[in-house]
């Protein structure tokens, strides 16, 4: 039984106020497991940066219909894909399908 369960067990459904926070627990984790080191929402669009040994992962992100046109992939310093919002798109849910995309990172052996 994962946290999101055990609460709704024991406390019912949960506020809005209550799930966003754990939504956003929650795509810190998955975040951390692709190898993205920050995201941030500004102008409009989101911005995911990766550790810079990691970038493999963002280019499935470009493999969603829903991100065609509307993604660009910077690799240097600060490798980082930018999505474009769409008006009115949740950024929350959009960061989520982009980390799902990413998936957890390989080990890689040495």
């Amino acid at each position: 039984m994962d946290l999101q369960d055990e609460l709704l067990d024991r406390f019912g459904d949960l506020p809005t106020s209550a799930q966003a926070l754990l939504d956003i627990a929650l795509l810190r984790a998955d975040a951390t497991a692709a190898g993205v080191s920050e995201i941030s929402q500004k102008n409009g669009s989101l911005q995911v940066f990766f550790v810079p040994e990691v970038m493999d992962g963002a280019s499935r992100a470009c493999d969603i219909r829903a991100f065609h046109s509307r993604i660009l992939l910077a690799f240097g310093e600060r490798p980082c894909v930018t999505l474009k919002l769409k008006p009115g798109e949740d950024p929350l849910k959009a960061s989520q399908q982009l980390i799902a995309a990413f998936g957890p990172l390989q080990a890689t052996g040495a």
